[in-house]
């Protein structure tokens, strides 16, 4: 195990550090280690159940802003490129917000230019409170839908080991 490269430190500043200053970082990794692990969500072990919520978006012919029916909906661990429909308040504007989760990161609106986004323009780390759930409130986004002002709700649901698809 070579300690320096572990912890993304050079050789050469490892040498020039006191025993105590060692031990220190070692412990600091060892503790962000164990929190990463109790923390991690097993890829497939949940579902993300997600509601998006008030402000308004830009559905096509994209001309204006406008508000929307709430949308619910589900996605697993690995899910991405799903497309959710959306419609204007009055049914008169149907689009598709397209949604990612990946990597324990959940994904929304994705940029159609800029490679960054390409998953998502709004980007949420797992978080251990999604279990209980979670509101993000006036979010706003720079993709395709440019969210404006909405209301993000996750929570991760416990998939049963006989779920059927």
């Amino acid at each position: 195990m070579n300690t320096p490269n572990k912890l993304g430190i050079a050789r050469s500043d490892w040498d020039e550090y006191s025993p105590a200053k060692k031990d220190q970082l070692l412990l600091a990794y060892e503790q962000t280690q164990e929190r990463k692990k109790n923390t991690q969500i097993k890829p497939g072990s949940g579902v993300l159940s997600v509601r998006i919520s008030d402000g308004k978006m830009l559905l096509p012919p994209f001309s204006q802003m406008t508000h929307y029916q709430p949308i619910l909906f589900g996605l697993k661990e690995g899910e991405c490129h799903k497309k959710i429909t959306v419609k204007s308040n009055d049914s008169s504007q149907i689009g598709h917000l397209e949604v990612c989760y990946q990597n324990n990161t959940l994904y929304l609106d994705p940029s159609a230019y800029d490679p960054q986004l390409s998953l998502g323009s709004l980007q949420f780390p797992y978080m251990s409170i999604w279990n209980r759930s979670f509101t993000y409130p006036d979010v706003t986004s720079t993709g395709l839908l440019k969210l404006t002002g909405v209301r993000v709700l996750v929570h991760q649901l416990v998939a049963s080991d006989n779920s059927d698809d």
